[in-house]
């Protein structure tokens, strides 16, 4: 029966790998109408209503009241890795997924002041990470140590974060500077699935279904402020603050039923008060953008400071194993655009570093550290004075580890240990939005 519980570790690791998607990548997609056609380097500019995600400070460039939509209509996403590697017969694991996210909502009101003054309100509501998953698996008569295994199983796993906030912008001559202050929600739902028959004198065939569905709420701030010294070179600084846990509970149920001859037994967990935790640290942005004419090039570095060890899930039933940390990483922005009269064309590079610790043979069954690096490109059509439409494509690639369960039969007995493994990602997102003067 450890095959069986193995097998059962390896599915319920694939699914904390998938929950920790938005937890190992800092930026994972791209929004707003401009800034995700120029590789989100737009800490500089941020001169939209969606800006204040990047920089609160860029709303109070705004010359009038807008409101800006921005959404994925339609998302494809394939992940390759192996499961399980069970007596050298290797499991592989393929994730598709079409989603309608991420996607973006922002206002943005700018008041003129005395003397070069000026002051701008804005709005953000935006889902900046989200992710459906669904996978299975089957083996037959797979031979360990005498033993004959079948299994099979399947996952399904979802997860969203969806960020709200106000901003307040205050600008003087070549100065602006803003804050933003906001609510970050998280909500992560699991089910898993698996059955598998180990025979030697007597069957034991086993099935066990999991289910996990939890919320995690947390306040943040982000401060920033760009300087504009020489006309058309600007510079801009923004600071998020680590996001502070208001409330997290969640619900695990588990139920694993298993036959010894004509005996069974049935085991059911039930674990309605689950406390959850979801850390996402101190982030500093830097950014730089130049224009000239019709041109404008932009370049941002992004700092996240690292994480110490925390328990994802604390409960007075469940052991005090199940632990995260993050590495400090930088990811680097680049982007163009391009004004041809009613028509904006737009490119960019972006990376995604993994912020997981490198991986050993002694890291838990859902570590994954995969390095990604995304190009994109976008162009917006002015339909009128008052309105524009724009269409972006984001391809985000790469490749990396993960740890997973090898089950051998050396000299005929079971033997069950961690392995590194190959693992890769592509994903291919198809962008829609508009702004809108209303008045």
């Amino acid at each position: 029966m450890r095959i069986v519980a193995a097998a059962l570790l390896v599915l319920v690791g694939g699914g904390g790998s998938a929950r920790a998607g938005s937890d190992t990548h800092y930026q994972d997609q791209l929004i707003g109408e401009r800034a995700a056609g120029m590789g989100g380097a737009f800490i500089a500019l941020a001169n939209e209503a969606t800006g204040a995600f990047y920089n609160p400070a860029g709303i109070v460039g705004e010359r009038s009241t807008l409101i800006q939509l921005q959404m994925s209509a339609y998302k494809w996403r394939r992940k390759t890795s192996v499961a399980i590697d069970l007596c050298g017969r290797r499991i592989e694991r393929d994730e598709g997924q079409l989603f309608g996210f991420p996607a973006s909502l922002g206002f943005a009101k700018r008041f003129s002041g005395p003397r070069h003054t000026r002051h701008a309100v804005g709005l953000l509501l935006t889902i900046p990470y989200a992710s459906k998953e669904s996978n299975a698996y089957a083996v037959r008569d797979v031979n360990c140590a005498g033993f004959r295994v079948d299994g099979g199983g399947a996952t399904y796993v979802t997860d969203r974060v969806f960020v709200g906030g106000l901003t307040y912008a205050f600008g003087w001559r070549w100065l602006s500077v803003g804050l933003s202050a906001g609510l970050a929600v998280r909500g992560t739902g699991a089910a898993i699935n698996v059955s598998a028959l180990a025979a030697s004198l007597a069957q034991h065939p086993l099935s066990s279904m999991s289910y996990v569905d939890g919320t995690v709420w947390s306040f943040y701030l982000k401060a920033g402020v760009i300087a504009e010294p020489v006309k058309g070179l600007r510079f801009g600084l923004a600071v998020t603050s680590p996001y502070v846990r208001i409330t997290g509970e969640g619900r695990i149920d588990s139920y694993l039923a298993s036959i010894a001859g004509l005996r069974g037994t049935v085991t059911r967990l039930l674990l309605d008060d689950a406390q959850l935790y979801w850390k996402v640290p101190l982030q500093l942005g830097v950014g730089v953008a130049w224009r000239h004419g019709a041109l404008t090039l932009a370049a941002d570095a992004r700092l996240h400071l690292p994480v110490a060890r925390y328990a994802l899930v604390t409960h007075a039933q469940l052991p005090a194993t199940s632990y995260s940390e993050r590495e400090l990483t930088i990811n680097a922005n680049i982007g163009a655009q391009l004004e041809l009269g009613v028509i904006s064309l737009r490119a960019g590079f972006f990376t995604n570093l993994s912020s997981f610790p490198r991986l050993d043979a002694t890291a838990p069954a859902l570590a994954e550290h995969i390095d990604l690096f995304g190009l994109t490109v976008g162009a917006t059509l002015q339909t009128n004075a008052h309105s524009a439409l724009s269409l972006n494509v984001q391809l985000l690639f790469g490749s990396g580890e993960r740890v997973a369960l090898e089950i051998s039969d050396a000299a005929g007995s079971i033997a069950v240990r961690n392995v590194l493994t190959d693992v890769s990602e592509v994903s291919l997102v198809f962008g829609l939005g508009g702004r809108f003067d209303v008045w």
